[in-house]
């Protein structure tokens, strides 16, 4: 089970595919306080119905294809101090 310190050029946070990532990986990243940047984003809950939530979920999928991708985990608040 590996968390990657992102560099450039690195496209997964959590080394695996995403089928095989656990509760434990997801931990990882809390534990090791890895900060939301270009390519991860914690959301604390799925996105709403409403046109703005629905504009701010696209806009991070929108940012992480025009970068080399990125991970966006739900169920983690973004302000973790």
């Amino acid at each position: 089970d590996k968390i990657n310190n992102r560099g450039e050029g690195e496209k997964n946070m959590i080394a695996k595919n995403v089928n095989e990532i656990t509760k434990d990986d997801l931990q990882a990243l809390i534990d090791n306080s890895v900060l939301e940047g270009k390519t991860i984003e914690y959301k604390q809950s799925l996105p709403g119905n409403s046109d703005s939530d629905k504009k701010e979920f696209l806009a991070d999928i929108c940012s992480f294809s025009n970068t080399s991708g990125g991970d966006l985990i739900y169920g983690i608040t973004e302000d973790r101090k």
